[in-house]
């Protein structure tokens, strides 16, 4: 009796092994049929590789949120903290076992700095609501100053196993860096750096809720400049739009009263700094006032030093060779009756140059040529990297003389002005060598013929 009660122990054990064999076959099998992924997640504050010890420790990565959701719910809900390690730029995150369905991804950087609880907004296998992470607000400036608070987010419609998933993440708040060059001929005292009304009293995580209310601020700095030299003052401030009078002055051995922030890209008023840009002022402090150059650049991995110096630098491409008949010895331009020549040049720095051309020559052959539109002169601008863009200058054959039998000659002659001084450019040279004035060179100028 004892024997045949075994066996039917066994077989009952048997078939529950059985059983539950079958089930996890059977799971497998449907997760097989929903597709499952193990994936990489790549977070990152910058575009491209530098040296992290040039990188404030503020500005990296301390502690990294990712928030994952699938067909409507949040499937992931993870924080990773690196504030043991050294200015993080980039983490790469392996997430395994996810369905390969449409996937939201969410990262949120250093969120110490903002007022949301990320685990109860936004439990695992509860609905995400995105309006809710999206108007996140920003905590006090004391808290945001000490890890910068930054968001990203990317889509996916399918996820396939081995996918490299990029997040680029944007700082939520903006820069200013004032470097102070002392020009007063003695030592200068910084006691406290003043700001116009374009402090914003709040700020957000993604985007801007409502408008913020505007101080003017005043920070109390103890810095001693020597003669010729300089020092470097950074300012956060929450995204500014609507600011009254972007402007800075400065107190301590010399007033400077408060002075317009100008663009020198723009050469207008700087009325608003986006979140993740920076405002780079360069202020020379004469001994009767400062003068101000200042750029609005992106904040990227590799920030744009924009060359502040007075020191002329250019580089010529030359004439394009579609837009004229021919190049003639003795750097002679057979300019073409029917095309616009064009003459195109980079003015590299100062940032301040504005430059301008001008012909000479008798007075028939001066009404011969013509600058088109009337343009002749212009100033230096960058593009969004902080990259100087090409001048260009484009001359024809006045309409009165295009049928002209007789031959006519002047010269072109271009000067770049900076403070005042004006140097003229040998454009002749297309090297691809940044060029210098020198005091005393001979400088070579293009003749433009006109000639049936």
């Amino acid at each position: 009796m004892k024997k045949t009660k075994d066996i039917l122990v066994m077989a009952a054990a048997l078939f529950a092994a059985f059983s539950m064999t079958s089930c996890i076959k059977e799971k497998l099998a449907e997760e097989a049929a929903a597709g499952k992924a193990d994936i990489t997640i790549n977070v990152g504050s910058r575009t491209s590789d530098t040296d992290n010890s040039e990188v404030k420790s503020n500005e990296a990565i301390q502690t990294l949120r990712l928030i994952l959701v699938q067909e409507g719910k949040t499937v992931v809900n993870s924080l990773y903290d690196y504030s043991g390690e050294e200015n993080v730029l980039n983490k790469s995150i392996h997430i395994l076992n996810l369905k390969s369905v449409a996937t939201a991804f969410y990262a949120v950087v250093n969120e110490k700095g903002v007022v949301q609880n990320f685990d109860i907004a936004f439990p695992v296998g509860e609905n995400f609501d995105e309006t809710i992470f999206r108007q996140a607000q920003l905590a006090s400036m004391d808290e945001v100053e000490k890890a910068l608070p930054m968001a990203g987010s990317a889509y996916k419609e399918t996820l396939e196993d081995g996918d490299d998933i990029s997040i680029p993440v944007t700082r939520a708040v903006a820069r200013i860096d004032l470097k102070v060059i002392n020009k007063t001929g003695a030592a200068l005292e910084v006691n406290k750096i003043n700001f116009g009304k374009f402090f914003p009293d709040k700020g957000f995580l993604v985007e801007n809720q409502g408008t913020p209310d505007t101080s003017s601020p005043s920070f109390q700095e103890n810095q001693t400049i020597a003669t010729n030299g300089s020092h470097e003052f950074t300012y956060y401030l929450y995204e500014s739009l609507q600011g009254e009078s972007y402007m800075v002055g400065m107190d301590g051995s010399t007033h400077y009263d408060l002075a317009s922030i100008i663009d020198k890209a723009t050469m207008k008023q700087v009325t608003s700094l986006p979140r993740n840009t920076i405002l780079k002022v360069n202020a020379n402090a004469n001994p009767t006032g400062w003068e101000l150059q200042c750029n609005v650049l992106p904040w990227e991995k590799d920030e744009v030093n924009v060359d502040f110096k007075d020191e002329l630098s250019y580089v010529s491409a030359g004439w394009d060779k579609n837009t004229i008949l021919g190049m003639l010895e003795g750097n002679v331009v057979h300019v073409d009756s029917n095309k616009e020549a064009l003459l195109t040049f980079i003015i590299q720095t100062p940032n301040t140059a504005t430059w301008k051309a001008q012909l000479e020559g008798d007075q028939e052959a001066m009404k011969a040529f013509e600058f088109v539109d009337g343009v002749n002169s212009g100033s230096v601008h960058y593009d969004e990297s902080g990259t100087p863009l090409p001048q260009e200058l484009r001359i024809r054959i006045s309409e009165d003389y295009i049928e002209s039998q007789d031959e006519h000659q002047v010269t072109l002659k271009v000067f770049a002005e900076i403070g005042g001084k004006e140097y003229e450019l040998d454009l002749t040279n297309t090297s691809n060598e940044p060029q210098k004035p020198d005091e005393g060179q001979i400088v070579n100028r293009y003749t433009l013929l006109q000639k049936k």
